[in-house]
């Protein structure tokens, strides 16, 4: 594959997963308006931006990530930062991913993310790009 062939595919998949977000957001219908789920109820629990490691999933992913009508566009950008950030980091407590781990990895995946990022126990390569990713704002004319 050249090198260009490689950044056309790249430039492909943050498209899609711009559009799936765009998609997400047109159908948020204003976010506020319903009720902010329990604690545990679908919900991502994010690493902090500093660990060395990743914990555990401990809720299967809700509607606000999964849906198109109920989708929260702030909570998919905050999955997608912390496994873009932790996806290959291993878990605190040593063990292998849970199936709610690899749940939430597919999810990440699922909205375009390079699967370079997310580690082979996780469903990705474990193999991040070798250049880094092109602001495709910045390159616009």
């Amino acid at each position: 594959m050249t090198r260009t062939t490689s950044t056309i595919r790249r430039r492909l998949a943050i498209a899609a997963a711009a559009s799936a977000l765009a998609l997400l957001t047109a159908c948020s219908g204003g976010g506020g308006k319903k009720a902010a789920p329990a604690a545990g109820d679908g919900a991502f629990a994010p690493a902090p931006g500093t660990a060395a490691c990743q914990e555990h999933q401990r809720n299967e992913p809700g509607v606000e990530y999964t849906s198109e009508e109920e989708g929260d566009t702030g909570k998919v950008f905050e999955m997608l930062r912390h496994y873009t950030a932790n996806g290959l980091k291993p878990f605190c407590d040593g063990k292998a991913a849970t199936d709610l781990d690899k749940r939430w990895a597919d999810l990440f995946l699922g909205f375009g993310a390079d699967p370079g990022l997310i580690a082979p126990e996780l469903g990705g390569s474990g193999q991040p790009p070798a250049e880094p990713m092109e602001d495709l704002e910045a390159a616009a004319p």
